[in-house]
């Protein structure tokens, strides 16, 4: 093969890595706008109690998209606890984060503000939002392609 020949290969396999590249990064934010949409919700509600606001974390966004996805493609059959019975606090513990942390999960067809309105009259949900522990928040988020449902995982910790 001529050197011109290597060349041209070459720079078509750097074209379609680059390309590829891009896609997965847009895929992976393709929710952005609507996770600060939510953190500005729920630090609306924080403020209201005189709470510090949350920052938003990506720490931890891989294990809250991860179950977001998995919950769709299970049709949210278990709430917080995937089949084999293992809740969040086991999925944190597999990255090797160990402190104070709390989840909330929706399922539907709302918009955040109200998704935070629907968690704020449910005591348990409601405290985790207003965890005086927390700092920080990260929200994993997928669509269900069969009835543009989402469902968003939300986890709040130190």
């Amino acid at each position: 093969m001529k050197p011109k020949a290597y060349i041209i290969i070459f720079l078509l396999i750097i074209t379609q890595h680059l390309c590829g590249q891009q896609v997965v990064n847009e895929n992976q934010n393709q929710f952005l706008g609507l996770k600060m949409e939510m953190v500005d919700e729920i630090n609306r509600y924080r403020a209201e109690k005189e709470l510090l606001p949350l920052k938003y974390n990506t720490q931890l966004d891989s294990i809250a998209e991860a179950y977001a996805n998995y919950c769709v493609s299970n049709n949210w059959e278990k709430g917080h606890y995937d089949k084999e019975g293992r809740g969040f606090i086991d999925r944190l513990n597999d990255v090797s984060y160990f402190g104070k942390a709390y989840e909330n999960l929706y399922f539907g067809w709302g918009n955040t503000k109200e998704i935070v309105a629907d968690w704020s009259s449910s005591s348990g949900h409601y405290n985790n939002m207003l965890q005086k522990s927390s700092s920080y928040i990260t929200i994993g988020i997928a669509i269900n392609e069969t009835d543009s449902s989402y469902a968003y995982v939300v986890i709040f910790y130190e």
